[in-house]
């Protein structure tokens, strides 16, 4: 009966255990689908009582990026801020950035990305983060030169590209953005970014015959020759260039 006792204890500690693994693999499933379906304000929600029951700074870091890619920089900016600054991570700070570059902040910004930097010479995500920046601050030189870097230490090739097309369109180089941004947008046909930058280039340059040849597929002539009008007369006030990135700490 003694034996038959323990066993059957034991038996209630394993079954014990393997509820509690399948609580955390349910909560992180739920994660993931959130995470891959976009779907930002249960993802808000589930990081939240996240924190009720226990405070950790990698949840909050998540709950801020969440703020931030769902277009509220605010909230994300005003979640991050409390955590400690001697214990951050690199991926926090580029949070704190990219929130104060949406929110105009743009000398906080460089600020935030260039103490990042310091302590990490190498991190692609930070280098376009500060080419970014420049470009905002209309010193394209830098911009061109942390672009470059962020290429070098293989940061996402496309990415970049269409980065340094922009700055191409902003000096005056249309034939140059139009031959990088073509290459992307034969690549995929669906990137907005891609396709409303090629556009502008292509309008800047007076490029008529060619938007209608590359674009006719998918437009009518009518419409091509509508944005061509549109784009050529625009004032170059903000272009498109993309934003940094911070990776999941979620293991696939």
């Amino acid at each position: 009966m003694f034996i038959k006792n323990i066993a059957i204890g034991l038996m209630l500690l394993s079954l014990a255990g393997c509820v509690t693994s399948s609580g955390v693999d349910t909560q992180s499933a739920k994660e993931k689908i959130l995470i891959n379906t976009e779907n930002y304000p249960e993802l808000i929600v589930f990081y939240k009582e996240q924190l009720k029951k226990n405070e950790s700074e990698e949840t909050r870091e998540k709950l801020a990026q969440t703020y931030l890619n769902s277009g509220d920089p605010d909230s994300a900016l005003f979640t991050i801020s409390s955590l400690d600054e001697d214990s951050r991570s690199v991926s926090s700070f580029l949070v704190e950035a990219n929130a104060q570059l949406e929110l105009g902040m743009v000398d906080e910004a460089l600020n935030t990305a260039l103490k990042i930097y310091q302590t990490d010479k190498n991190n692609a995500e930070v280098e376009n983060l500060l080419g970014i920046i420049y470009a905002a601050k209309k010193d394209i030189p830098q911009a061109r030169h942390y672009f470059t870097l962020a290429r070098k230490h293989l940061y996402n090739d496309s990415k970049i590209k269409n980065n340094l097309a922009v700055l191409d369109i902003i000096e005056g180089k249309y034939d140059q953005a139009n031959n990088r941004l073509l290459h992307l947008y034969m690549k995929d046909q669906n990137d907005p970014l891609v396709q409303s930058n090629l556009m502008l280039a292509m309008a800047k340059s007076g490029e008529l015959e060619f938007m209608q040849k590359v674009l006719s597929p998918k437009y009518t002539e009518r419409q091509i020759s509508k944005r061509y009008n549109a784009l050529r007369n625009t004032e170059l006030q903000r272009l498109d260039v993309v934003p940094t990135e911070v990776e999941s700490s979620n293991e696939d």
